[in-house]
């Protein structure tokens, strides 16, 4: 398995007919792990795109918020690290990842333009940070997220986290739940929207990161074993909340990730 590396994909994924999704990777890039303001780049765990600056940010599990200049040209890549900043907390201290260990990150709407909101999955807690990593403020999120995750038996929290146009943050348990209607995945909003899919019995899989188009959709980062191949693989699936009924989304599918020479990596985070 690929370890303390950063490898970013850039994906063009269309919704087709009859429930099908494909996803082709571009191109991708994996950074070496260097020295940025004292800090190892590693460990990254969640992503967010500025489209005004340029500027990629990324979040570490060791409560590191990194900053990159991010060009595109024909559909290439180049990635230049910024700088690398603790994240602080109410008190202006350094945040303990212990306590608030970050693992999904979005940026948050026009009114609240240049922040950002993570989640931890110790607690299952989301915070609104400025782009320098200063804590702003807690952001509520419903109990059922945190009874969701205790009901997995607590180990893993969320590791995913977006923004819909609508204003709502969206998150999931990292681990599927085994109810009377099968394997699922259920998701859950700020706004107390509970939307819920199905996964085949064979293939369970883990979230690992989400983002959402500006039409909606939701694409969700997913995280499955090879056993046969010992290997992880990584899938992307689509979901229109629109379609969804009564709170379970049946038309979701899925693409594989095929990214070349890689074939062994546990990928987490994604942006738009």
């Amino acid at each position: 398995m690929i370890r303390r590396l950063l490898p970013l994909i850039l994906l063009a994924g269309a919704a087709l007919p009859a429930g099908a999704f494909q996803a082709e990777v571009l191109d991708h890039l994996v950074l070496d792990e260097v020295p940025v303001d004292g800090q190892g780049l590693a460990e990254i765990s969640g992503l967010s795109f500025d489209a005004a600056s340029g500027r990629l940010y990324g979040v570490s599990d060791r409560a590191i918020l990194f900053t990159f200049d991010l060009t595109m040209d024909n559909d290439r890549l180049a990635l230049t690290p910024v700088s690398a900043t603790p994240l602080t907390g109410r008190d202006g201290a350094e945040l303990d990842p212990k306590v608030f260990n970050p693992e999904g990150m979005t940026a948050l709407g026009p009114q609240e333009a240049g922040q950002l909101a993570i989640i931890s999955e110790e607690g299952a807690q989301v915070a609104r940070f400025d782009l320098e990593g200063q804590w702003l403020d807690a952001v509520a999120m419903p109990a059922s997220l945190g009874a969701a995750v205790q009901a997995r038996g607590g180990k893993r929290g969320p590791e995913s986290l977006a923004r819909h146009p609508e204003g709502w943050l969206v998150t999931a348990p990292e681990d599927p739940m085994l109810a009377d209607t099968g394997l699922r995945h259920d998701l859950i909003t700020s706004n107390g929207l509970a939307l819920s899919y199905g996964l085949p019995p064979d293939r369970p899989t883990r979230i690992k990161a989400m983002t959402v188009l500006p039409d909606g959709r939701l694409l969700i980062l997913e995280r499955f074993e090879d056993k046969p191949a010992k290997a992880l693989r990584p899938d992307l699936r689509v979901i229109d909340p629109r379609t969804c009924r009564d709170g379970t989304c049946a038309d979701s599918s899925t693409a594989p990730i095929e990214v070349p020479g890689i074939t062994d990596a546990d990928y987490e985070g994604l942006t738009q």
